[in-house]
């Protein structure tokens, strides 16, 4: 039921970053907000993600908007072109402040690790691949606002319900995202 949660709004996500990705703020005269205009602009910047996931010699790329969204817990990289991937690494306790390493796993419990799952939606159908406790360690660097992170090699699972034959084997996968606060 879990994983049901967490795909329904993983495809939630992906459908409000694709369609809010390009909405920009208008410039406002007043004099409050012209002296918070870089505050302004930090906070309304759009995160980006490229994730590579390779099993059984096929590979599949999500490339698009990257965003937390504070009520699933969770990073979203939402594919901007026609693929339909969506990565997502659930989290819990927000975003970091400082940067941090988190240990990798299987099922979320507590802030010292997150899980990472790989979704995509050939045809009419899904394809899924998640991270296992034990899978390694993915560090964040916070630089003011801007967090970013690339990982390689990150072993993944099939799913054993959603992967045809060829799908269910070991995977790899590897990336780098930038996001803001």
């Amino acid at each position: 039921m879990k994983k049901l949660i967490q795909f329904s709004t993983a495809i939630l996500l992906s459908i409000s970053i694709t369609a809010c990705g390009d909405n920009k703020q208008e410039e406002s005269t007043d004099s409050t907000t012209e002296n918070n205009t870089a505050d302004i602009e930090n906070a309304t910047q759009q995160g980006k993600g490229s994730v590579t996931l390779v099993c059984s010699g096929q590979t599949f790329v999500t490339a698009g908007n990257c965003n937390y969204s504070s009520p699933a817990s969770a990073i979203v990289i939402a594919d901007s072109t026609d693929n339909k991937n969506v990565v997502t690494l659930n989290i819990e306790g927000g975003l970091p402040s400082a940067s941090k390493t988190y240990k990798l796993v299987d099922v979320v419990s507590g802030t010292e690790n997150l899980s990472m799952s790989f979704t995509r939606f050939p045809d009419k159908s899904m394809n899924d691949w998640e991270t296992k406790d034990g899978a390694g360690t993915l560090t964040m660097t916070v630089e003011g606002n801007k967090i970013t992170c690339t990982f390689s090699n990150i072993p993944m699972v099939g799913s054993e319900i959603y992967n045809a034959e060829g799908l269910k084997g070991a995977a790899t996968c590897s990336g780098s995202f930038t996001l803001y606060k």
